[in-house]
């Protein structure tokens, strides 16, 4: 038996706690994300809840590589670059 779900795009003011949210979810304490790389998930994502999670994901294993405690707009562009760059996300526009 599998289950099939559709999410409609999040409106940029919706991506930030959409984030926050997820993270709280699973036992984050603190902010992690600052305002900066919310918005560059949203205008990269456009929304779309599955490629905001991968950009998470991924903006998060660069901060643990970083040693940082926040993920930055300059981590998450560095994130954006890299799977736009290898073909692994969709992303035409330029969201840096």
């Amino acid at each position: 038996m599998s289950s099939d779900f559709h999410l409609s795009p999040l409106g940029p003011g919706e991506v930030a706690q959409y984030i926050e949210y997820r993270l709280k979810a699973v036992g984050a304490r603190k902010r992690l994300f600052s305002d900066q790389a919310c918005e560059l998930i949203a205008k990269a994502s456009r929304g779309i809840p599955r490629t905001i999670n991968i950009l998470c994901d991924t903006g998060l294993v660069y901060g643990f590589a970083a040693n940082t405690d926040e993920i930055t707009a300059d981590i998450v562009a560095s994130v954006i670059e890299n799977k736009s760059q290898y073909g692994v996300l969709p992303l035409t526009e330029s969201a840096t």
